[in-house]
């Protein structure tokens, strides 16, 4: 039987905050920049990533010319709530049902496995 894994640990990406209405026009040249450049670029930093995935692997020979590859894999094996979007919104006053700012907005999938045969003749 085989076994292999992968670990990652990663700090949290950077992100910047935006301005929630009225962009200003900074160097004049029509472009309006959403990022809000008095809290400075990529200043934020979202929760950090951490992931595990594994694989099991096994052959089976039957006759000479006959094998079977078994597989069984889980990605995100210990499932913690990897991060995938952050607010970077301030609240308005116009719409206080908006995410809070820095709170997560969506997260990477969860465990998940698979099976897998192959077969060799």
């Amino acid at each position: 039987m085989d076994f292999s894994g992968i670990f990652r640990a990663q700090s949290g990406f950077h992100y910047s905050a935006a301005f929630a209405a009225n962009p200003p026009d900074v160097d004049g040249d029509n472009h309006f920049n959403e990022i809000d450049f008095t809290k400075g670029r990529n200043h934020f930093v979202a929760p950090p990533f951490v992931n595990t995935d594994v694989r099991l692997a096994k052959r089976f020979d039957f006759k000479e010319q006959i094998k079977l590859h078994a597989y069984l894999e889980f990605f995100n094996l210990f499932n913690p709530p990897n991060p995938a979007a952050v607010n970077g919104l301030p609240l308005t006053s116009v719409n206080s049902t908006a995410p809070k700012f820095a709170e997560v907005l969506q997260v990477l999938p969860g465990r998940e496995g698979q099976v897998g045969l192959r077969i060799e003749f």
